[in-house]
């Protein structure tokens, strides 16, 4: 098993997760009441007589997408006190969406058993969720890889399987069983002189207890002498998070956090009794502001596949600063030339910020330098001239940025991979922040024209360039006089 697992781990650094993610904490409901106290009823419920079911099932259809994996944590198998196996037909091991286990892995989990050993006993939903998000392998490129992830990569043996669940797509649905001997009118029932054990999920075990009241007395909370245990601790040990709705599963409305469930209710298939999973939520990707090729241009196209759509907005501004031959310094807005517009709608909310002075269209254009940005609430994208939106790069802009920062919002002048609504480095929220408005400057020296006549005298210097800083630069002019003379 051990080397089973060291390839595994192997194939999770190879084949998984070489996707660009913005990393977000993954979740799960899966949580555990305490129950009765332990009985010594003989034959009856022990913490070691369990196991679990484990399986995923896709998030948007909710139907199971893989086998039924089944762990016994009594490594001799699902055994009666002497050590028989239990017949088939004393197996009810059906998951809630629908499969049954191939068969049952005679090896105790490493998350181990659904309740601990004592009174009263305690449910382990909760352990058991911490202990499947925690982690301790790393991928090549750093990232923490789950033990769920792990363990879909072993009981599934798919990568495919692993990465939809780490991509957000799938549940890994837990459920707990449990055998005892069969109880009701406070005795131990038999079948054909052998003593008659049940095997089943909460789930089963309410459809199980539901039809035998029908045959033998049995109370609507199953036999009287355990059902602190079949109808407190099974259902309560592992179940769904209060407020918590995933793949079709919700606790009932009338839920209680303490006492006995009826077989009706532990029998019902959409509440979250005897039921758990873990997720990791759905991954979204990094839009950057800069498309690759175009200065200017929009940012870079959306892409479900790519999940870098959503409800934010980028607006990118392009301003030209040109001084005339008097030093009068003039910008204009590339958008209002052209008639173009630069932003992207619908896109995810993490966000790469590029500069663009490396990045001209044309070897001889000057690239856009990055001079700011800031964010807010549905930002204008017009490019007037004169829109509080579209500030031109001088005291507009510092003046915009303080602005967003006084609204409760944020600006920058560098580089950045932003989320909008958060900052994880301070761990702030930024309430209704959607769009990002980043501003560029190209600035265009201004060359005048000098004149080689100084308009006085000739021979004579060329124009004194000294008064008209467009004149200067680094070129000479020589200028050479002949005379020509003719001779008869």
């Amino acid at each position: 098993m051990k080397k089973l697992l060291a390839v595994l781990i192997m194939l999770v650094s190879i084949n998984i997760l070489s996707i660009p993610v913005y990393a977000q904490k993954p979740g799960g409901s899966m949580t555990g009441d305490e129950g009765g106290p332990v009985g010594e009823i003989i034959g009856g419920p022990f913490y070691t007589r369990t196991g679990w079911l484990f399986y995923l099932v896709d998030r948007n259809t909710g139907e199971q997408v893989s086998e039924t994996a089944a762990y016994s944590c009594d490594t001799r198998g699902i055994v009666d006190r002497s050590g028989n196996t239990l017949a088939e037909d004393r197996l009810r091991l059906t998951s809630r969406f629908g499969k049954k286990p191939i068969e049952v892995t005679l090896e105790k989990p490493d998350w181990g058993e659904p309740y601990t050993n004592g009174s009263p006993a305690r449910g382990r939903g909760g352990d058991v969720k911490k202990w499947l998000l925690g982690s301790d392998k790393k991928t090549k490129s750093g990232r923490n890889v789950s033990r769920a992830e792990l363990l879909i990569l072993r009981a599934f043996k798919s990568a495919d399987k692993a990465k939809d669940w780490y991509e957000g797509k799938t549940v890994l649905i837990f459920e707990p069983f449990f055998w005892h001997r069969v109880h009701s009118n406070r005795r131990a029932l038999s079948k054909n002189g052998k003593p008659l054990w049940i095997c089943a999920t909460s789930y089963n075990l309410g459809k199980y207890q539901s039809g035998l009241s029908k045959e033998v007395p049995m109370t609507e909370y199953g036999g009287i002498m355990i059902n602190e245990f079949t109808n407190n601790v099974y259902p309560r040990c592992v179940r769904l998070e209060v407020g918590t709705k995933i793949v079709g599963l919700k606790l009932p409305k009338n839920f209680k956090v303490a006492g006995k469930i009826p077989n009706k209710d532990m029998s019902e298939k959409t509440y979250g009794y005897g039921i758990g999973g873990v997720w990791n939520k759905k991954q979204d990707g990094i839009i950057n502001t800069y498309d690759g090729s175009h200065s200017p241009g929009k940012p870079e196209k959306t892409s479900k596949k790519k999940h870098t759509t959503g409800k934010s907005e980028i607006i990118k501004q392009y301003w030209v600063k040109e001084k005339d031959a008097n030093g009068k310094v003039e910008y204009k807005n590339i958008g209002a030339e052209t008639h173009k517009d630069f932003d992207r709608d619908k896109t995810t909310k993490n966000i790469q910020i590029t500069d663009e002075i490396d990045k001209p269209t044309e070897k001889t254009t000057k690239g856009y330098k990055l001079v700011g940005w800031f964010t807010g609430h549905d930002l204008s994208d017009s490019t007037k001239v004169g829109n509080i939106d579209n500030p031109r790069p001088n005291g507009e802009l510092k003046s915009r940025m303080a602005e967003a920062d006084n609204e409760g919002f944020r600006s920058g002048k560098g580089e950045d991979l932003i989320t909008l609504t958060l900052d994880k480095v301070k761990k702030t929220e930024y309430k209704g922040e959607n769009t990002l408005v980043v501003v560029f400057l190209r600035e265009e020296k201004t060359e005048g024209i000098i004149d080689t006549y100084n308009h006085k005298d000739s021979p004579g210097d060329p124009e004194d360039p000294s008064n008209d800083k467009t004149k200067q630069g680094k070129k000479k002019i020589l200028k050479q006089y002949w005379d020509e003379f003719s001779q008869f």
